[in-house]
C-alpha cells in the first residue's frame, strides 16, 4: 500500500512538472517560429529592396536610352538643316539682286511682281536677238512661262545667228518639233522657236514691291482697267474688243482678276504700250499674249491680262 501510496504520490507531484515543461517547450517553439519568420521575412524584404532598386535602375537607364534615341533627335536636325540650307540659299539670291528660281516656285508677293515684268522682259529680249532680215508672222507669249514665235529668215545663217543669241539669254529652246528651221519656197526660211523662260526676279527694279504695298484696293479694280484703256490709246492700239471679265480668284487677303481684251497694232506701237504699263507703274500684268501678222505693218492682238488688287 505505502508502495501504492507512494507511486500515486510521485505521479501527483510530476503532473505539474508535465504542464511546466509543455508550456516551456510551447513558448520556446513559438518563440523559434517568431524569431525564424522575422529573420525570414527581414531577409525577403531586403531582397524585395535589392530587386526593387536594380529594377528602378534598369528603368532608369532605358527611360535615359530611350530619351537619347538617335532616330528622331537626328531626323528633327536633318529638318533643321534643310529649313537653314534652303534660307541661305533664297537670302544668297537676293543679295545677288535676282531671285534666280523657278516661276512656281517664287512665294504669291513674288509672283506678282515677276508677272509686272514678264512681257517687257521679252520685248527687250526680242530686240536684242532679232537681227535685221528676219520678220516675225506670229508671237505667242503665255503664263509668264512660254515664250513662241514663227517666222521668216532670208538665210539659214542669219536664223542660226539669231537663234545661238537666244541661247544665250534665260531661255531654254525646246528641240524639233517645237523649234526648227524649214524652207519656205521663194521667201527663203521658215524657222519656229519655242522655250522655257528662266528669267527670275530682279529684286532691284524700280517697280518690284515685296510687301505688295503699292497694290490697289479691289473698289478701285474698275479704275485700273480704265486707266489699261487710257494708255492702249495713247499708244496708238486699237481696241477691238475691250477689256472683258474672265475670272476672279481669291487667295487670302488679295484678289486675281482676268480680263479679255483684243485690239491691232503695229509690232513696235505694242512694245511701246507694254513698256507704257511698265512706266505708268499699272499693277497689271500681261498673262497671255498672241501676236499674229496681218499685213506688214499691222499685227492682230489676243490678249488676257491678270490684275491683283488688296481687301
Amino acid at each position: 500500500m505505502i508502495r501504492i501510496n507512494l507511486l500515486k504520490n510521485a505521479s501527483e507531484k510530476r503532473r505539474p512538472r508535465g504542464r511546466i515543461g509543455r508550456k516551456i517547450a510551447v513558448f520556446a517553439a513559438v518563440a523559434i517560429c517568431v524569431v525564424a519568420l522575422s529573420g525570414g521575412g527581414l531577409w525577403g524584404y531586403r531582397t524585395w529592396i535589392t530587386t526593387r532598386k536594380a529594377t528602378v535602375k534598369a528603368e532608369d537607364k532605358r527611360v535615359v536610352r530611350q530619351d537619347l534615341a538617335p532616330s528622331s533627335y537626328t531626323g528633327a536636325n536633318m529638318v533643321e538643316e534643310v529649313v537653314k540650307e534652303v534660307n541661305d540659299s533664297r537670302l544668297k539670291l537676293r543679295e545677288s539682286g535676282i531671285l534666280d528660281l523657278p516661276y512656281e516656285q517664287l512665294s504669291f508677293s513674288e509672283k506678282v511682281n515677276y508677272e509686272l515684268l514678264f512681257t517687257k522682259t521679252v520685248c527687250e529680249m526680242l530686240s536684242r536677238i532679232i537681227p535685221g532680215g528676219i520678220g516675225l508672222k506670229s508671237l505667242e507669249i503665255d503664263n509668264f512661262q512660254t515664250v513662241y514665235a514663227v517666222g521668216l529668215g532670208s538665210s539659214r545663217e542669219i536664223i542660226e545667228r539669231m537663234l545661238g543669241a537666244l541661247k544665250q539669254e534665260k531661255v531654254t529652246v525646246l528641240p524639233p518639233p517645237y523649234s526648227f528651221i524649214k524652207p519656205a519656197g521663194k521667201d527663203g526660211l521658215r524657222f519656229a522657236f519655242s522655250c522655257k523662260t528662266q528669267f527670275g526676279l530682279n529684286l532691284i527694279d524700280p517697280l518690284v514691291d515685296g510687301a505688295l504695298t503699292r497694290l490697289p484696293s479691289r473698289a478701285v479694280e474698275p479704275d485700273v482697267i480704265e486707266e489699261f484703256e487710257k494708255i492702249a490709246q495713247k499708244s496708238r492700239i486699237k481696241l477691238t474688243g475691250k477689256p472683258a471679265h474672265v475670272s476672279t480668284e481669291k487667295f487670302g487677303n488679295y484678289y486675281r482678276s482676268i480680263y479679255q481684251w483684243t485690239g491691232v497694232s503695229s509690232y513696235k506701237d505694242f512694245v511701246a504700250f507694254v513698256l507704257s504699263v511698265y512706266d505708268a507703274k499699272l499693277m497689271g500684268a500681261f498673262k497671255r499674249c498672241a501676236l499674229a501678222a496681218q499685213t506688214a505693218a499691222a499685227v492682230k492682238i489676243e490678249s488676257q491680262i491678270v490684275i491683283t488688287t488688296k481687301e
